[in-house]
């Protein structure tokens, strides 16, 4: 399932809500269920979904640039 990212907040398709979202408290109830991860739910779309809101961490930072000192050249 592929997320959706806004302001650090993921939304994917629910996995266990059935058929169209017309109460988004329904919905936040369904991701609840879901998963200890979620932190809410939210109709979209048409027909209208369920989709479980999820913070969503900022991708792997690149590892810190290091550089290497030259060894003095021997005389």
């Amino acid at each position: 399932m592929a997320s959706v990212e806004a302001d650090h907040d993921c939304y994917h398709l629910s996995g266990k809500f059935k058929g169209w979202c017309l109460y988004p408290d329904h919905c936040a109830d369904v991701c609840f269920t879901e998963s200890d991860n979620n932190l809410g739910g939210k109709c979209r779309g048409f027909p209208s979904r369920c989709y479980c809101k999820t913070y969503c961490a900022q991708g792997p930072k690149a590892a810190p640039r290091t550089t290497v000192a030259a060894s003095p050249a021997l005389v």
